[in-house]
């Protein structure tokens, strides 16, 4: 008996799993996300930013609703958090897809913290 030769059996698995001329898919193209706090006094706020990274801001209860909409790739994970900086009140995060809520969360209390977050899909 003949024990084939590794030129052999690489040539046999090609065969039996296929060689492909398929390009691999395009990317998919980045995905609109609005970030949305509301709250009866001032928030710190902190959120994943188009360029790969995070910001954070203070934003006063004056300047609710607070939004931002930034662009993330599909796969990423869409988040925001917000915390009160003052004592006691309400506050309340949503993160928006194509303009509709896919997350959200409201707390009452003391220093309390509402967050939401959504992994990103193709559109």
């Amino acid at each position: 008996m003949k024990i084939p030769s590794n030129a052999a059996l690489l040539l046999a698995t090609l065969g039996v799993v296929g060689c492909s001329n398929e390009q691999p898919a395009a990317s998919a193209a980045p995905v609109s996300v609005t970030y949305r706090v509301r709250a009866t006094d001032t928030v710190d706020v902190s959120y994943p930013n188009s360029s790969n990274g995070m910001d954070s801001e203070v934003v006063f209860a004056s300047d609710m609703p607070w939004e931002k909409t930034v662009t993330l790739p599909p796969g990423k994970i869409a988040y925001v958090t917000a915390q009160l900086k003052h004592g006691y009140g309400t506050v309340r995060a949503e993160v928006l897809v194509g303009g509709k809520v896919v997350d959200s969360s409201e707390s009452t209390g003391a220093y309390q913290l509402a967050k939401a977050s959504a992994v990103i899909s193709a559109q």
